[in-house]
């Protein structure tokens, strides 16, 4: 086996030392450390031992690699035996006498890596949590998503096309549909309780792998369109809740919006339910066929588009296999019903993407800016030992003349660095162990349910990599830094005070540092001003004092229009009676909100040759006077009135931009737009309102599909009458007279009048809705900015430590300068030179970066171009402030320096 053994390749790396370093130093060692090795390999009486018999191996190799660097090759020592290379205990105790001996470096030195090792620990947890971390379902990697697209958006599908993709295609072997909107009342108590559904067909939580913790999931004979006998299944949070854990539940009849139900089991907790991407995760589980009776929607075979899609590919199928099955069902619903589907296509990806999808592009710049920072410490780092080494050349001279080889001080300034290393990575991980920790429940509650942010085996594996890499980065530095001719010259070049080229390295440190900085500052400079255009941007409606409030018409004593119309204008009389409250607007379906609807329709008198010839707007039903509550104008036309109710012509009022897009001449009022069903009657244009963003501004979902934040965009918005177009979901906008709280307390006292089951649900202010919204933004901006303000302060460490340490390096030739007449403004301009070239010469490969970088997270920003000029100059700004900050103290210091005292320095 050693006979083979000697046949084995050395690693790659070994290359960088050459050819001739290697064959007459490296491979000699090498061999004689393989004969070392093998024998405990061949004892090794597991894998696990032969294993760590190989890691050691190859760590030995690394060092050996290492310590040939020192070797010069005309030298005709006898080459190293590992012995000599190989360290020690009394190594290590000496890299720590050593960096006792120098408290306030060793601290220093250790809490910049900390920064940079725990900030990369921290967001390789995200990073890997968001792109390489399963779902927590069975089989993720087959698991796909199914959504629909049209001219102009995209979102959910029907029940008919449901039906079709379960027929017609081959490449899935399950597929599901779900509903997660509206919300139900349990008016079993006293008091109704709200509750959050998902409809689904029974695949759904198969494929998920929910478990039941009582009962049964469902059954497919739990989802038919006819005959079906109506069943619930619970979560278990609300059950034990709701219900204190009794298992007694299972077959209980329960009433939900008035209908009565059977509960036939417990959905386990840990379960993390698809619907909890774009809300809370629902209480109760219901068929799909129970969506018309509860909810007051359309029959199943209606294209009523209210579903997603979740499929899971037949082993074998690719995704495109199952995009041309999809495309075929398209195709043929388009043909079938060409007034609904013209323009339709039905798409698939991968779970992950939709689940993590939007949170991609984010994680990736946060880690970016994370190794930035891992980079910057490690500079810092080398700078600060180069400075400590270039102080040793004494000591080190005076070693290596009493005998100490090259090898054995590399070895030694090694050590020393592997010893810092470890004490910043020990420092770091523990920093990051903290931030994941605190910032776990904070992600799942205000980010994403789907991202598991964890510290675990891989990470910390990571972590450790990140702890070696770095030592070897700065530690290979300063350790090269003192081998070879210029130990010899140590004393001499000490007394001189002289510079030389490692001094112009640690100078190209300090640039490249601030390099890296201008990079982190505009990027934060970028996300602040998108985030101010972001939260300052007007509305077109006033928000003070305006409480929001969801309310579901979805019973069935408010099956039929007229009956919601009737509810709806009794609750506007007596609320208008409240004397806490100002002004109650109906909204439907949500203000502020995700979920919108939309029409797509084209202006009469135009003909129409292809689907995209329709423009899609957003509608939004409101009563007569609900616009001017809110505060947005009418331009022209006139508003609803009493007159506009079931049964007479449709008539809307639309966006002034709206307005202006579809009638370039200023002439929309009175004009009419038809749909793309030719069965459904036109709508005629009363009124033109002035342009309002009352959609959800800012969606990381939205921006990862190539949108910008989409209540921002196009004011495309269509307004219809409440009465013409009652929705069984709306959003109550109340405006106080002085406290929110009155009016909102004010409001329940009128609903519980009019409806005791019916509860009021989502209950915030306009300006709390807002801020939630933000929260993205908000946390990236301030991500960014940490990440930024960490790098001034490295970049500044780093320029007051090269210009101090070049302040006493040139002592001398200071001292000999003003001995000859120079005055203290020629010293100090000197010194501002050196200081001021560094951070300019970086800054402006630093702008070169930044304009390259910052065009891919054009997507994130809002109202600012990647290229804004006032950032980069803000940012040159601040950083030239930074660097005059960090000079004045090597300033003042070298116009201080005593001729007569600088002369006599040895």
């Amino acid at each position: 086996m050693a006979d083979y053994a000697r046949h084995f390749r050395l690693p790659r790396y070994t290359a960088l030392l050459g050819r001739r370093r290697r064959e007459r130093y490296l491979e000699p060692a090498y061999y004689d450390l393989l004969d070392q090795r093998l024998p405990e390999l061949e004892s090794a009486r597991d894998i696990g031992q032969r294993v760590r018999v190989r890691a050691r191996f190859q760590w030995d190799v690394l060092l050996l690699a290492l310590s040939c660097l020192s070797l010069s090759v005309p030298d005709e020592r006898r080459p190293p035996r590992w012995t000599a290379v190989r360290p020690s205990g009394h190594d290590l105790r000496a890299g720590a006498r050593a960096l006792r001996r120098h408290p306030l470096l060793t601290l220093t030195v250790a809490a910049t890596l900390a920064l940079g090792i725990g900030a990369s620990t921290a967001v390789l947890s995200g990073v890997r949590a968001v792109h390489s971390r399963p779902l927590p379902y069975p089989h993720p990697e087959r698991l796909v998503h199914i959504w629909a697209t049209w001219k102009g958006g995209a979102g959910n599908f029907s029940y008919p096309d449901y039906k079709a993709m379960r027929e017609e295609t081959r490449a899935f072997d399950a597929i599901a549909a779900y509903e997660s909107w509206g919300n139900v009342a349990l008016t079993d108590g006293d008091v109704p309780i709200a509750l959050t559904p998902n409809f689904a067909t029974p695949s759904y939580l198969e494929m998920l792998g929910a478990r039941a913790t009582a009962g049964r999931l469902f059954l497919a004979s739990d989802d038919v369109t006819s005959g079906a006998h109506a069943v619930v299944l619970l979560g278990e949070r609300f059950w034990r809740r709701q219900f204190g854990g009794d298992r007694s539940v299972v077959d209980r009849v329960v009433h939900l919006n008035g209908l009565s139900f059977t509960v036939v089991g417990v959905v386990a907790d840990g379960f993390t339910d698809l619907a909890a991407l774009e809300g809370p995760m629902p209480d109760v589980w219901l068929p799909t066929t129970m969506a018309e009776s509860v909810l007051g929607q359309p029959p199943l075979t209606d294209t009523y588009r209210i579903y997603w899609g979740l499929a899971r590919l037949r082993e074998g199928a690719s995704l495109a296999e199952a995009q041309a099955d999809l495309t075929r069902v398209a195709q043929r619903m388009a043909a079938a019903r060409p007034a609904s589907h013209r323009g339709y296509e039905l798409k698939v990806q991968p779970l992950t993407a939709r689940l993590r999808g939007a949170l991609a592009q984010p994680t990736m710049l946060l880690g970016a800016g994370a190794l930035l920072i891992l980079i910057m410490g490690c500079a810092n780092a080398a700078n600060l030992l180069l400075a400590r080494t270039a102080d040793r050349r004494r000591e080190l001279a005076v070693r290596r003349a009493l005998g100490a080889s090259e090898t054995m001080l590399l070895r030694q300034l090694l050590v020393e660095a592997l010893c810092l290393a470890g004490l910043g990575g020990i420092l770091g991980v523990a920093c990051a162990i903290a931030a994941t920790s605190a910032l776990r429940t904070w992600l799942i509650e205000n980010v994403s349910p789907f991202v598991d942010l964890r510290v675990d085996g891989p990470t910390l594996a990571g972590a450790a990599a990140l702890c070696f890499g770095t030592a070897v980065a700065f530690g290979l530095a300063p350790a090269l830094a003192a081998r070879g001719r210029s130990l010899g010259a140590g004393a001499a070049a000490g007394a001189r005070g002289s510079e030389d080229g490692r001094t112009r390295g640690r100078r190209a440190l300090v640039a490249a540092q601030v390099g890296l900085s201008v990079v982190l500052l505009v990027c934060a400079g970028l996300m602040v001003r998108s985030l101010h255009a972001l939260t300052t941007v007007g509305l077109g409606f006033r928000t003070q004092d305006l409480v929001t409030l969801r309310l579901d018409l979805g019973a069935r004593r408010y099956a039929a229009p007229d009956a919601r119309t009737r509810f709806t204008a009794a609750l506007l009389e007596k609320a208008q009676a409240e004397p806490d409250i100002e002004t109650t607007t109906l909204w439907g379906p949500s203000l502020l909100g995700h979920a919108t609807w939309v029409l797509t329709v084209v202006p009469a008198e135009r003909t129409v040759e292809s689907p995209g010839a329709y423009t899609m707007a957003f509608r939004h039903s409101v009563n007569p006077g609900g616009l001017a509550n809110l505060g947005i104008p009418l331009r022209a036309g006139r508003d609803f009135g009493p007159q506009d109710v079931a049964g007479t012509p449709l008539v809307a009022i639309v966006s002034e931009s709206f307005a202006r897009e579809l009638w370039p001449a200023g002439d929309a009022v009175g004009k009419q737009m038809k749909r793309q069903d030719p069965s459904l009657p036109p709508i005629t244009i009363v009124g033109i309102a002035g342009d309002a963003r009352h959609r959800q501004r800012y969606s990381l979902g939205d921006i990862a599909e190539g949108f910008g934040p989409g209540g921002l965009g196009p004011q495309r918005d269509v307004y219809l009458p409440y009465a013409q177009r009652p929705n069984p979901s709306l959003t109550l906008a109340v405006r106080a007279r002085t406290d929110t709280a009155r009016a909102t307390q004010a409001l329940r006292r009128v609903v519980a009048s009019l409806d005791k089951d019916l509860p009021l649900t989502d209950v915030r202010t306009l300006d709390d809705r807002l801020a939630a919204q933000d929260v993205a933004p908000t946390a990236l901006t301030g991500l960014l900015g940490a990440y930024a303000a960490v790098a001034l302060l490295l970049t500044s460490l780093g320029l007051y430590g090269v210009l101090a340490h070049s302040v006493v390096q040139r002592t001398r030739e200071i001292g000999i300068r003003m001995a000859l007449g120079a005055q203290r403004g020629a010293i100090l301009r000197l010194v501002f030179r050196e200081g001021l070239g560094m951070t300019l010469a970086g800054a402006s490969a630093g702008l070169l970066g930044a304009l390259a970088g910052t065009r891919l997270m054009r997507s994130l920003l809002f109202g600012v171009t990647p290229s804004d000029p006032w950032t980069m100059a803000t940012v040159i700004a601040i950083l030239v402030g930074v660097a005059v900050l960090a000079m004045l103290s090597p300033v003042r210091r070298a116009t201080r320096v005593d001729p007569v005292v600088a002369l006599r320095t040895e």
